[in-house]
């Protein structure tokens, strides 16, 4: 959400006009129409243009259609239909909110006579309210941060009604869209000075001039986006102001350079190179080493989710892309086995790691980052039911840069414990009969038959030590598990299996 500098006011009112009830042919004049002629008078006496303009621009929002593909409104008439009733009354309030709603329409024809008419009139009006040819937006800023999120676009306007600031917040987590949007009656550089103290302490802020074209074409985008969504972005101030957004639009010139096209991006990225250059990384050094490791795979999957949800970008990772990833998109989008699932959030860590070394982002925000990870991992593992990942647990106490520390934290993950690795030995294991004390009685028997086939079979083809080992695996498994020695299988398979484990 766009911080709103301290004592600025987008507007007196927050919500649709009140009384504002609207028909067509007989019933243009309502009872609701004195209550409207009172609230623009008392607009009128406000020393701000910008509670009469934010009235208007709610007037024309509550009318529109919701989006682009949507059927008018029932009930309501069209601005075009509003404005004719206006027309037709010639009082001083409906005079005046034709004035705004003309321009607001973007039809200078028939704004320069309706101009005509209700200067015949000669109704007290403030000046600047004959004067909405002179609103012109003058200089433009881009405040946003190197995680790209999202940004503050701050349009400064001058006016017969003095300075006014257009201040736009285009999230671009959501499709890059407007996200909410305000006028203020206070000057652009005041505005832009007071989110600047804002983030003064923020670190990975960045900002850029823009043009008034390249402006204009960042925030229709962003507009046209946002209507295509469903449900769409609403505010105190959004989108009621966006007819009054898309009238200081049209004065802003053409032509300019908007965001980059996502799909193209998509289109071109190459995630087999990336997870090339992630693998010689020294963060992830057991990419390519360990047979049969979905690391890649998974590693390919987050970048190519990150490019297709987040501008076409695969490296632009923060706290909220990857809480977005892992409360919402993984659990929705891939299916697969847990043993991959397990594994998501910490090829995730080894991702950020790689994509913020490459952008260069500053440490700080890259430790925020992997918090993230670390904040949001228990919600994933509920929404997917993927176990934690014992080895990824263990390898993080160590630095990849510390190979034997780091080769010690794998082989601990597939033996259990560091405390295991540290206990071996050279002294070989002892000959042992197979215990069946641990076993339940009704398939002692069985158990005993398969550990003797598997130890003589180790004892013969390998090391007269897999004797030993043998039997403590089969009659462990028969403690933990006896079910599978009461199943109508042969005794040589199982032996066979317990040999190759």
């Amino acid at each position: 959400m766009s911080k709103r500098p301290k004592n600025s006011r987008p507007s007196s009112r927050q919500g649709p006009p009140r009384g504002a009830a609207f028909g067509v042919g007989a019933a243009r004049r309502t009872q609701a129409e004195p209550e409207l002629h009172r609230e623009v008078d008392r607009l009128l006496l406000s020393a701000s243009a910008l509670d009469l303009l934010a009235y208007a621009s709610t007037l024309v929002a509550s009318i529109e259609p919701a989006g682009p593909l949507k059927p008018p409104r029932t009930g309501v008439p069209s601005l075009t239909e509003l404005i004719a009733m206006f027309r037709d009354t010639g009082a001083r309030a409906t005079d005046a909110l034709l004035l705004v709603l003309t321009a607001l329409d973007g039809d200078e024809m028939l704004a320069r006579r309706i101009s005509g008419e209700v200067t015949a009139r000669r109704h007290p009006l403030p000046t600047w309210l004959t004067q909405l040819d002179r609103f012109q937006p003058a200089r433009a800023v881009g405040l946003g941060h190197v995680l790209g999120d999202g940004e503050n676009i701050v349009v400064g306007i001058d006016s017969p009604a003095g300075e006014l600031t257009f201040l736009f917040y285009v999230d671009h987590n959501e499709g890059t869209a407007v996200k909410d949007a305000y006028l203020l009656d206070v000057p652009f550089t005041e505005v832009t000075g007071r989110l600047g103290e804002l983030a003064c302490d923020e670190v990975g802020t960045t900002t850029i001039d823009l043009s008034l074209a390249d402006a204009r074409a960042r925030i229709e985008q962003a507009i046209e986006t946002g209507r295509m969504m469903y449900p769409p972005f609403e505010t105190d101030t959004w989108p009621s102001a966006r007819p009054l957004a898309e009238w200081m639009l049209r004065r802003m010139p053409p032509g300019g350079v908007g965001y980059p096209d996502a799909a193209d991006a998509v289109d071109e990225l190459d995630t087999t190179a990336l997870v090339d250059q992630l693998a010689n990384t020294s963060s992830s050094l057991d990419f390519d080493r360990r047979d049969g490791s979905d690391d890649r795979d998974i590693a390919e999957t987050l970048l190519e989710l990150t490019a297709n949800y987040f501008g076409g970008d695969p490296l632009r990772w923060s706290p909220v892309t990857v809480e977005i990833l892992l409360t919402d998109l993984f659990p929705r989008k891939v299916h697969a086995d847990r043993r991959y699932l397990s594994r998501i959030p910490e090829i995730m860590r080894t991702v950020v790691t790689f994509a913020h070394k490459t952008r260069e982002v500053p440490a700080r925000l890259t430790a925020d980052t992997l918090d993230s990870v670390d904040r949001f991992e228990p919600e994933y593992r509920r929404l997917t039911g993927a176990p934690r990942d014992a080895r990824a647990d263990l390898t993080r106490q160590f630095s990849p840069d510390d190979p034997d520390a780091y080769y010690k934290a794998l082989l601990a993950a597939a033996c259990g414990s560091v405390e295991a690795i540290e206990s071996l030995d050279l002294s070989p294991l002892p000959a042992e009969s197979v215990r069946l004390d641990a076993v339940e009685p009704d398939i002692r028997e069985r158990v005993a038959a398969i550990a003797r086939t598997a130890g003589d079979a180790g004892a013969e083809l390998f090391d007269p030590e897999l004797r030993t080992v043998a039997h403590r695996i089969v009659t462990r498994i028969a403690a933990s598990d006896p079910n599978i020695f009461r199943r109508n299988s042969k005794p040589e398979m199982t032996a066979a299996a317990a040999l190759w484990i």
